[in-house]
């Protein structure tokens, strides 16, 4: 069993693996990966075989969670890798804080909001579950459609139903995707083509989701992690293939949507 110390930054994350050796804990292992290389960080805990996992405790650990949560055998937040060795993790907490009057109140306000923003999401998860329990038979069908995709939430359908509208208006799956934004620039000179970075025109909503969605399935799909590292490879960067992932899934969505089919793999 290794237990993983992991500092969450914006741009990198660094790991402390420790193991216990005759009752004592020995460090094993320090690393760094870049946050945009996900790739390499699952692959690096797939090789720790069993493993507990103690994050610093962060704004902006809901992706590296994704990313390992079906490998860890334990997740625990905060604290450090030698809490995770004694199973002594500590929870995060305000109630014992010890706080000035100003922060104190400051604290409590900021509480009592994050409840109130609490009960608002899950009303608004409520009725959007209702508003898509009563949509027309089309809308249902098509929703149920895209649900069989493995890896693709509510969420995503939602975006993509509400901003294609009826997709049955589009000529193509070409439009689909310039209608995302999703589509490369062309420049031409001297009878010379270049293709430039994606448009960005459309719906930003629906680029969004994509890129996500794509960033999903490119990390947890082995289907969809094969093309994206040959994107990477022919492209030579990352964000370029996930950009080239999340219009060829578009692409499918619409394939689906056109063909009345579910989602199936490849032989």
């Amino acid at each position: 069993m290794f237990f993983v110390g992991v500092d969450l930054h914006k741009q990198v994350i660094k790991l402390c693996v420790i193991k216990k050796v005759r009752g004592k804990r020995e460090i094993v292992a320090r690393r760094q990966f870049a946050c945009r290389e996900p790739g390499e960080i699952r692959a690096y805990f797939e090789g720790l075989d069993r493993f507990r996992v103690v994050v610093e405790a962060t704004a902006s650990y809901e992706w590296f969670f994704l990313l390992i949560e079906d490998l860890a055998d334990r997740h625990d937040p905060g604290g450090i890798p030698s809490f995770a060795a004694d199973s002594s993790v500590p929870r995060v907490g305000t109630a014992s804080l010890a706080l000035g009057a100003s922060d104190r109140f400051e604290t409590d306000a900021l509480l009592e909001q994050l409840t109130l923003f609490g009960r608002q999401l899950s009303a608004v998860d409520a009725e959007l579950a209702k508003f898509a329990e009563t949509a027309p038979l089309a809308e249902r069908e098509a929703r149920a459609i895209l649900a069989s995709i493995p890896r693709i939430g509510p969420v995503t359908i939602d975006v993509v139903l509400s901003e294609l509208g009826d997709w049955r208006r589009f000529r193509g799956a070409e439009a689909v995707v310039d209608f995302a934004g999703l589509s490369p620039g062309i420049r031409e000179s001297a009878g010379r083509r270049c293709e430039l970075s994606i448009t960005k025109e459309g719906s930003r909503l629906l680029r969004w989701a994509m890129v996500q969605a794509a960033w999903r399935l490119a990390i947890r799909s082995p289907r969809w992690n094969r093309l994206y590292l040959r994107l990477q490879r022919n492209t030579g960067s990352k964000k370029k293939a996930i950009v080239g992932v999340a219009r060829q899934l578009l692409c499918v969505m619409f394939s689906m949507l056109q063909s009345g089919q579910t989602y199936r793999l490849a032989a």
